[in-house]
């Protein structure tokens, strides 16, 4: 966290110096609850050392207008409404955005979030967790035509989505095979599973939010995507 701190440290971005903020925030919640209580002590250090009030931010909030940040989204902030793809952790969901503090749910996961099928799939595929970063780097190197795994809920309506099904492929597709390792009999099936489970995520959530967001008239659609650690 120190580190971090010291790469967006408010002297390089604002050109402020720290004795001239007003305060600190932090995520506090929902979500994995290692990384919300590093991140929220640390700020509550800093708050406490400096004598500035602390601000808990609701973690699943602060992805949603992220967008509105300057910068980040090509072509300038969104204006209300927009329609957000949020991915994060444990969270699946489809929002429609209307203003601060004002959000419809549209849609969320009936079971596994897209990280959770990530790390299972790993687990089952014998690499370490975090799944998700070992998963993409394979992917880039696999096969993308070698399997075909399923599309979750595609083409029903509405924007829940279900990932337990796709852990549940990915069982069944590496059975025959011994527990996967570099250098090992499986360790060519990580590379053909990869990139097709990779796809699936990228091609399959994005597409849930059509049906159950008509009439809604959101000008942009964003998304929202927590960080995993690699």
């Amino acid at each position: 966290m120190p580190c971090l701190l010291l790469r967006a440290a408010p002297g390089r971005r604002a050109g402020l110096a720290p004795g001239e903020l007003a305060g600190v925030a932090a995520t506090s919640g929902p979500g994995l609850i290692g990384g919300l209580i590093v991140g929220a002590s640390f700020g509550k250090g800093i708050a406490l050392a400096r004598g500035l009030p602390f601000v808990a931010v609701n973690h699943l909030e602060a992805h949603a207008l992220t967008a509105r940040l300057p910068g980040l989204v090509e072509g300038g902030p969104p204006d209300f409404p927009y329609l957000l793809l949020l991915v994060s952790g444990g969270h699946c969901q489809c929002v429609a955005v209307e203003g601060v503090g004002r959000y419809r749910r549209l849609g969320t996961t009936r079971d596994d979030a897209v990280g959770e099928a990530f790390d299972k799939a790993a687990k089952l595929l014998g690499l370490p967790w975090p799944g998700g970063p070992h998963l993409e780097r394979l992917a880039a190197q696999g096969d993308p035509a070698r399997l075909a795994l399923p599309r979750p809920m595609l083409g029903r309506p509405g924007c829940d989505f279900s990932f337990s099904g796709l852990k549940t492929a990915v069982a069944q597709a590496r059975a025959p095979a011994p527990r996967a390792r570099p250098g090992g009999g499986g360790y060519h099936r990580q590379g053909g599973m990869a990139p097709e489970l990779c796809r699936v995520r990228r091609r399959g959530a994005p597409r849930r939010r059509g049906p159950g967001a008509r009439g809604r008239r959101p000008r942009r659609p964003c998304r929202g995507v927590g960080a995993e650690p690699a």
